[in-house]
């Protein structure tokens, strides 16, 4: 499976998102390579990631699907409540229901060079992120409970 996190612009957790999924998933035991593309492909809207979607099934891949729309950075603004209201409208079955908050240790975590779960496994990203990989990823019952039997990556 390759799973691509794109936006159009900087600072939406494109990065944060990435690695907090690759490390969840590999403390779910699930092996991961993680390549992280940042500034070689932007794009200037979801019109635009639909445009280059088609075009890629087209030419190269007929079988390559979205999986959906991940909503990250969220706070409990009017804003951002709109903005989520909108997507969700304008893109109803794409829009995944794990919502990623803005939160200070996703931040904290990157700058000490750690994926969320080992800096503060009971934050509230943490089991955001975890919320996101039982809803897209693991579809075993036996993988739906949080990380109560993990395995330790191997970095």
């Amino acid at each position: 499976m390759i799973v691509s996190i794109a936006s159009q612009k900087g600072g939406t957790g494109k990065t944060s998102s990435s690695i907090s999924l690759s490390a969840g998933l590999a403390h779910k035991g699930k092996r991961v390579l993680l390549v992280d593309m940042e500034g070689y492909f932007e794009l200037d809207s979801l019109v635009q990631l639909e445009k280059v979607l088609k075009e890629v099934q087209e030419y190269f891949n007929p079988s390559l699907e979205l999986l959906g729309i991940l909503f990250t950075m969220s706070d409990p603004t009017i804003n951002t409540s709109t903005s989520l209201q909108l997507l969700r409208q304008a893109y109803t079955s794409k829009v995944l229901q794990t919502v990623i908050p803005r939160n200070v240790d996703l931040r904290d975590a990157h700058f000490n060079k750690q994926d969320i779960f080992s800096f503060s496994r009971n934050s509230k990203a943490a089991k955001a992120y975890d919320k996101l990989i039982r809803e897209v990823f693991l579809t075993d019952q036996a993988a739906m409970k949080p990380f109560e039997d993990e395995v330790q990556p191997q970095l």
